[in-house]
């Protein structure tokens, strides 16, 4: 399920690693949610994506991200970065889903 802890993108959203104090390991299950810390549990991604996701399950984080679409649609000026982004991050979550 999880992904090698080395590279220089983001899991999910695909943000490129400038500096290694920007990259993080999160675990896809949580370990609140009985994830183990396992190499095959985890993926390497941005600060922004690993607070975001916190302890959410992949299920939830999806649907977190898509109420942020809304929330950016109807309350700032239309930025097709953070809409991307977001979308970027909910075609990975659905692709580990189908994995499992």
């Amino acid at each position: 399920m999880g992904k090698k802890l080395d590279g220089d993108r983001c899991f999910y959203c695909d943000f490129y690693f400038e500096f290694e104090s920007t990259k993080t390991k999160d675990h896809v299950v949580p370990l609140s949610n009985g994830g183990k810390g396992l190499l095959n549990n985890t993926v390497l991604c941005c600060r922004d994506c690993n607070t975001d996701k916190a302890n959410l399950t992949l299920q939830e984080f999806i649907w977190k991200c898509l109420n942020d679409i809304d929330f950016i649609k109807l309350y700032t000026p239309y930025n097709e970065y953070r809409i991307n982004r977001k979308r970027r991050i909910i075609e990975k979550c659905e692709m580990l889903i189908q994995k499992k």
